[in-house]
């Protein structure tokens, strides 16, 4: 440390003290100040970008608070669960004796793909493993240790808490990669909120995507030192929709969160080299809740984070020096790209007609590759990824009204109409900006196929047991916008279409859907 101080007070004048840390973090000293007329600002040195990483604090105090904030999460969903007996004998199948315990710990009779609602299994479990993970993340753990920890915790709740049930395999593996691939975005989105600069919206949209974080911050116990800067995209837009899915168009109004952050000094400064992207440092989650006039018709959320990948850039300075707005790119010329292991999670509950279709997809692992063009303001992106998947999804075959019946209660699909899956996802995504004027399209694939063979009560295919159910959905997106009077807002016109598949035994069902309207988009 002694020797990069005394480093940079050599450098004295040629190195604006701006861009060696935060304000925050040093304050000007004699061996900083420039002594004669410097030059322009120059970009940020190697050196310097690699001192502005964020760092975890080691606190000896973080086990007994982990333990104490992991029980909070536990407990009210246990209150819960104990008092609403009435909705839980039916899944009551063990006892607190050893003849349970030694079936629980020995045997892999004690395990199965579980016959729970919806609601628990695809939303409430999902929350539960996000905020899990951020409680881990918020006392300074990395990402995998996080994902270690919440898995236990989820372990911790299947084991003693549902002491009376089978282990529900399905709900281990939602929590854990709800942790990873949900809760890490969003709380490297939440830290953001900590910038002194932040505006009041990021500020408040922190307590909500990384709660923990927040609350040890505003208590002065973050476990984290001042956050780096970051390239960041924070859009929130609000529209309408016509929507036509064969039958009598109706329409929608749209709320959206479409929020990106690259957490590296490199990305879109001047210089060029390679250098490896930490765990989580490329993060981007949109979210979206459409409203018809008889009451609530679609909420989405995706997101999107990185395992492990390299970042090339080659920019040199030039171009037009004013920014995009939120897109950054200062006077810069050139080329970037991103390779890298990545993963993510896409969630869609949609009303199609007279039923409710739901899908929950968790993008496990995949090859994700980035390409970037820089033109000052003006800048092209794309982006393309290939993801193996493990999901739950409704059977789209049997449309609102099951087919088989709802007991005894033997698999998922017979008594809830959805069923687990495994399957691959395709995406890629175009974003060109050159303003006013900005466009954006994105495309994904999902191919599901069921998990068979592991029911709770399971009959080798026969009546009353379907087996090798499949779904496909395709859903492409393109939006064009113009942002003519403030550097902020812009409007925006959009096309969306879906298109869902469902097959089994000789039965096929498709439907298909197209949308367009008006948005404002507002960055912040």
């Amino acid at each position: 440390m002694l020797r990069q101080i005394a480093l940079i007070g050599l450098l004295g004048g040629a190195l604006p003290s701006a861009a060696v840390a935060e304000p925050a973090d040093i304050a000007p000293t004699a061996a900083t100040a420039p002594t004669a007329p410097t030059a322009p600002p120059s970009a940020p040195t190697e050196l310097e970008l690699d001192r502005q990483h964020a760092q975890p604090i080691k606190r000896p105090a973080r086990v007994p608070l982990l333990l104490a904030e992991s029980a909070a999460v536990l407990i009210p969903p246990m209150i819960y669960y104990w008092s609403n007996t009435s909705l839980q004998r039916e899944d009551w199948e063990l006892r607190w004796d050893w003849e349970s315990w030694i079936t629980k710990l020995t045997s892999l009779r004690a395990l199965a793909l579980d016959t729970g609602y919806w609601d628990a299994n695809a939303i409430r479990h999902p929350i539960a493993g996000a905020l899990a993970f951020q409680v881990a993340r918020a006392n300074g753990y990395g990402a995998a240790t996080s994902t270690v920890i919440d898995l236990l915790s989820a372990a911790s709740w299947e084991y003693v808490v549902e002491f009376k049930e089978r282990v529900s395999v399905n709900d281990l593996v939602t929590n854990s990669l709800a942790g990873i691939l949900l809760g890490e975005p969003l709380f490297q989105l939440g830290q953001m909120a900590d910038r002194r600069d932040a505006s009041w919206a990021r500020s408040a949209l922190g307590w909500v995507v990384s709660p923990v974080h927040r609350l040890h911050s505003a208590a002065g116990y973050s476990s984290w030192r001042a956050p780096v800067s970051a390239w960041s995209r924070f859009d929130f837009s609000a529209g309408g929709r016509l929507v036509d899915q064969g039958a009598r168009p109706y329409s929608e109004a749209t709320l959206e969160l479409d929020l990106e952050l690259v957490r590296e000094r490199r990305y879109g400064a001047e210089g060029q080299g390679a250098v490896w992207l930490r765990s989580g440092a490329w993060s981007h989650v949109q979210a979206e809740v459409r409203l018809a006039a008889d009451g609530a018709s679609r909420v989405w959320l995706r997101s999107a984070t990185h395992y492990a990948g390299r970042y090339w850039r080659a920019l040199a300075p030039g171009g037009d020096v004013e920014d995009a707005p939120g897109e950054g790119g200062a006077g810069v010329v050139g080329a970037d790209q991103f390779l890298g292991v990545a993963g993510g999670m896409d969630y869609e509950s949609r009303r199609v007609g007279d039923e409710w279709d739901h899908a929950l997809v968790f993008n496990v692992a995949g090859p994700r590759l980035a390409l970037g063009s820089w033109r000052g303001g003006r800048r092209w992106f794309w982006e393309v990824g290939a993801y193996a998947d493990v999901a739950m999804v409704r059977a789209h075959v049997f449309g609102p009204v099951s087919p088989f019946a709802p007991v005894p209660q033997n698999s998922v699909l017979q008594v809830r109409g959805y069923y687990y899956a495994t399957g691959a996802s395709l995406m890629s995504r175009l974003r060109l900006v050159a303003p006013p004027w900005y466009a954006d399209v994105d495309a994904r694939a999902h191919a599901l196929w069921s998990i068979d063979g592991f029911d709770r009560v399971e009959l080798d295919g026969a009546d009353g047991d379907p087996h090798d159910v499949t779904d496909q959905r395709v859903a492409v997106r393109a939006a064009l916008g113009v942002g003519p009077w403030w550097s902020d807002v812009r409007f925006e016109l959009a096309l969306d279409t879906s298109l869902r598949r469902g097959a089994w035994d000789g039965l096929e069902r498709e439907t298909a859907e197209i949308d367009a309207g008006v948005n404002v988009v507002v960055g912040f």
